[in-house]
Order: structure tokens, then sequence, then C-alpha cells
């Protein structure tokens, strides 16, 4: 073999490795971009759940919200209600004692009426018993009977 055919053997041998290198080096570009695809995909995947699970959590964040407002509207209604009847509750008590209080003021003036009747009529039945009319003795005991 001459070293022409060597020559041309060995950048045939050149050629074909730099042939295979570049044919190497496309698949790997190809996988490369394939992959970066799934990548963008699975990105592009795990956005649009991303954003779907936000948008669910929201609309259930929106719901609890809207239970506890309500919720919340319930208990204003129920405490305004005990309110109101503790209220009412409260103004039947005040009659009650100032009924209470105008009824024992008034007991107290019969009470006192009484009592100055009761007065009047024991000075004028020692009034009259301190004299001997028979008929001041008999009427002082008749009082007396009468007021026991």
């Amino acid at each position: 073999m001459s070293t022409t055919e060597l020559l041309v053997t060995a950048l045939l041998f050149v050629t074909v490795g730099l042939v295979w290198y570049i044919v190497s080096l496309r698949l790997r570009l190809r996988q490369s971009e394939q992959a970066r695809e799934q990548a963008e995909q699975a990105r592009a995947s795990s956005s649009r759940w991303s954003a779907e699970l936000e948008q669910e959590h929201r609309a259930q964040l929106a719901e609890l919200q809207q239970k506890q407002a309500q919720a919340v509207k319930q208990l204003q209604r129920e405490h305004s209600m005990e309110l109101e009847a503790l209220q009412e509750a409260v103004r039947v008590s005040e009659q009650e004692r100032e009924l209470a209080t105008h009824l024992a003021q008034k007991a107290q003036v019969r009470e006192q009426h009484a009592q100055a009747r009761a007065n009047r009529y024991e000075s004028l039945m020692a009034s009259w018993s301190i004299g001997n009319d028979e008929t001041a003795k008999a009427i002082s005991r008749t009082m007396t009977h009468l007021s026991a």
C-alpha cells in the first residue's frame, strides 16, 4: 500500500469517525430537544394544574367565607333576639318593681291613716274613760272590743 492509499484510508477512517461523531451529536441534540419539550410540557402541565388547584382553593375559600359570614349573621340575629328578650324581661321586672313600690307606698299610707285613726280613737276613749259617764264607759268598752 502506498502512502496515498494509506492517506486515503486514514482520511476515510477520519471521515467515518467524524460522520459517526456528527450522527451521535445529532442524536444527542434530538434527545436534548425531546427532553426540553417534555420538560416544557411538564412545566405547562404543572402550571395548569397549579392554576386549577389555586382556583379550586379560592372557590373553597370563598365558600368558607360565605358560610362563616352566614354563621356570624345568624349568631348576630340570635344575640339580638336574646338581647331583646332580656330587655323585655328587664322592662317587665321594672314595671313589676314600680307596681310593688307603689303598692307598698299605698299600704304604708293606709297603715299611717289607720294608725292615726286608732290614735284618735284611743285619745277619745282615754278622755271618755276619765269621766264617770256610763255612756262614755260603754262606748270605750265597745271601741276597745271592736279594735281588738
